[in-house]
C-alpha cells in the first residue's frame, strides 16, 4: 500500500504522529470531546429554555420541569466548561504517582471471633389436661 495522497493538491499526506499516550488523550479532550460538549450543552440550554418560554404561567408542571431542564443544562454547560481542569487534575494526579505499585503495607493478623452463646432455650411445661 503506497503513500496516502491529497486529491486537490497532489501532495503525499504524511501519516499520523502519535507522541505518547497523554499526548493522544490531551488531544481527544481538545478537539473532540470538548467542543461536543459544549455544542450538546448549548442546544440542550436552547431547548430548555424554549420549554421555560412555552410553559405559560398557568401550567405549573410544565413550569417545573422546564426549570429542571435549564438546571440541568446549565450543570452539563458548566461541566463541559471545567472539563480541561478536571481533565489536568487528573493528568497531573496520575503523573504525581508515577505509576508505582503502592509499598507493601503489613496485613493484620486475623483471629476467629468465638461464637456467642445461645440463650438457653425455656423449657414447656405441659398443661394440665
Amino acid at each position: 500500500m503506497g503513500p496516502v495522497t491529497d486529491l486537490s493538491t497532489q501532495q503525499a499526506i504524511p501519516p499520523p504522529v502519535i507522541g505518547s499516550i497523554s499526548q493522544f488523550f490531551t488531544n481527544l479532550l481538545n478537539q473532540g470531546i470538548t467542543p461536543m460538549a459544549l455544542a450538546a450543552a448549548v442546544f440542550f440550554f436552547a431547548w430548555a429554555a424554549i420549554l421555560y418560554m412555552s410553559a405559560g404561567t398557568e401550567n405549573t408542571q410544565r413550569l417545573l420541569m422546564s426549570k429542571l431542564a435549564l438546571y440541568v443544562a446549565l450543570t452539563g454547560l458548566a461541566l463541559a466548561l471545567l472539563s480541561s481542569t478536571i481533565a489536568g487534575i487528573v493528568n497531573t494526579a496520575a503523573a504525581q504517582s508515577g505509576g508505582t505499585p503502592p509499598t507493601a503495607t503489613p496485613q493484620p493478623t486475623l483471629v476467629p471471633i468465638p461464637p456467642a452463646p445461645f440463650p438457653p432455650q425455656p423449657t414447656r411445661v405441659p398443661c394440665g389436661g
